[in-house]
């Protein structure tokens, strides 16, 4: 079964009380309540959806394409977005990152990963009194939906810095960090009376519709001109590009490319597992993707993000 159907226990053969999962039920009986129609009376038609997109999926390089490939198909994409949000959050909970009320600061546990090699390349000359401008030098585009990067920021900061976390949300609020295809909702940090809490165990059906409706695939994406623009004036302005795990597809690379030549000195990335010949060929890609023709440093390695970071300590923050 594809690995974001499987995390999400979505088995849904007959729908029967033996084998449904009640939660899962829950939140289509939800969407279609609010759609005006009866679950009763769709139920077949969502079983059938799940068959089709289990053998789907197994020729799609992610559930983001195969999405965006049956954007018409209604029940296909409410099941896959249902099913996106479940597989995040159970991530969420079961990642390093998911720390336990009494050793909620406690970070170590993430030694030797690229979130404690970033912290460290970015704390270095910043006092606590200047923690307010802890982000003014980055801007992040995050093609994944979970709340990873902020909630690790947050902790880190609270611990850095002896922080409550009052001080260090107002630090957080301050990195300019963009979702291109939405994320499984705030923090409760971000947004008090809407939100979802970092690696929530059991959300409810109609939770499980709220959060989905924030899942946003390619062609949905396209509509958000907005964001679109200040993604592709982020990229048009940095001197420095890092890309971390980044399969570079043709569709996220067209979504934030700038509109003129980007001003970009240096370009690093990970290419873990890429081929020699696809490193250079992606190496080519990107300057044209930036629109440069004169020089451009180009730094691609295979390379873990964590040793991407530490290979280049002294040169990604020039």
């Amino acid at each position: 079964m594809p690995k974001v159907l499987e995390a999400s226990k979505i088995e849904m053969r007959d729908f029967g009380p033996a084998n449904a999962d009640k939660e899962l039920l829950t939140a289509l009986s939800a969407n279609e309540n609010a759609l005006n129609r009866s679950i009763n009376t769709t139920i077949n038609h969502y079983a059938k959806s799940y068959d089709r997109m289990k053998e789907g999926l197994k020729l799609s390089y992610s559930i983001d394409n195969y999405l965006d490939a049956h954007q018409d198909d209604e029940l296909v994409v409410t099941l896959g977005k249902l099913g996106i949000v479940r597989s995040i959050l159970s991530a969420e909970n079961k990642s390093k990152l998911h720390l336990d009320d009494h050793n909620y600061t406690d970070v170590s546990r993430l030694n030797g990963t690229w979130y404690s090699e970033i912290f460290k390349m970015m704390n270095e000359a910043v006092s606590k009194q200047n923690s307010d401008k802890f982000f003014s030098h980055i801007e992040i585009i995050c093609f994944n939906y979970d709340r990873c990067i902020e909630h690790f920021f947050l902790r880190s900061l609270m611990s850095y810095y002896s922080l409550m976390e009052e001080g260090a949300s107002k630090i957080v609020s301050n990195l300019k960090i963009h979702h291109p295809y939405g994320r499984v909702g705030f923090l409760p940090w971000q947004s008090p009376n809407q939100s979802t809490v970092f690696g929530a165990p059991r959300v409810g059906g109609s939770e499980l519709v709220r959060l989905a409706a924030q899942i946003k695939t390619f062609t949905e994406q396209q509509d958000n001109s907005r964001l679109i623009s200040e993604m592709q004036l982020a990229v048009e302005h940095a001197e420095t590009i890092v890309f971390l795990g980044f399969a570079f597809h043709p569709q996220n690379l067209e979504l934030i490319a700038p509109r003129k030549s980007a001003r970009a000195k240096r370009v690093f990335a990970t290419a873990c597992g890429m081929s020699k010949s696809d490193i250079e060929a992606t190496r080519v890609d990107i300057a044209k993707w930036l629109k440069r023709e004169s020089f451009l440093n180009t730094e691609i390695g295979d390379y873990t993000c964590a040793q991407l970071f530490s290979e280049y300590r002294r040169s990604i923050p020039r």
